[in-house]
């Protein structure tokens, strides 16, 4: 077999980087009416599935630097999205926690992030997207494999997310 690189191999980064370019650009547009944008959302949609993390908890879940999660933290505190519980100003563990209004927000996230998803894969079938879940929990798992910090219930974020299971019971029904 040759193991030289192929046209696929030095295409299917360029093919993701495109997907995700186009997904967070569409995901912009429908939360930029709340000050945000995609990159803070998925802190939302993950404060949502796990509320009540520690900044380095919430980190980890997301796989994201601990610096980029105190910023973005500390502008959906500002904006009245999450809360923490700390004793005092000081203090260097604590929680996060939706506030109401973030939770409302996370709920009319996941429900975008789905529509979008919906439309990205409406041309595949059930056992199409069963593929892509699969093929891609699989690529992602390999990834961070040496890195995936589990949650508490000892499953990793990018399979709780489950946009793609919802994506497959909406075209079943």
């Amino acid at each position: 077999m040759d193991d030289r690189p192929t046209y696929w191999d030095m295409f299917l980064p360029t093919l993701l980087d495109r997907l995700s370019f186009h997904m967070h650009k569409d995901l912009d547009e429908r939360v930029k009416k709340y000050g945000l944008n995609s990159h803070h959302v998925q802190y939302l949609m993950a404060l949502s599935i796990h509320d009540g993390q520690t900044l380095v908890g919430l980190s980890k879940f997301l796989d994201i630097d601990n610096g980029n999660t105190h910023r973005v933290v500390k502008l959906l505190k500002e904006n009245g999205f999450v809360y923490d519980d700390r004793k005092d100003s000081r203090s260097k563990k604590y929680h996060i926690f939706l506030t109401e209004r973030g939770r409302q927000v996370a709920e009319e996230i996941t429900e975008a992030v789905s529509e979008l998803n919906r439309q990205y894969f409406s041309e595949l079938t059930s056992e199409e997207l069963r593929v892509v879940k699969k093929v891609s929990s699989t690529a992602v798992g390999k990834v961070l494999q040496s890195d995936v910090q589990q949650v508490e219930d000892s499953t990793p974020y990018f399979v709780r997310l489950g946009s793609f299971s919802d994506l497959q019971d909406d075209q079943k029904a």
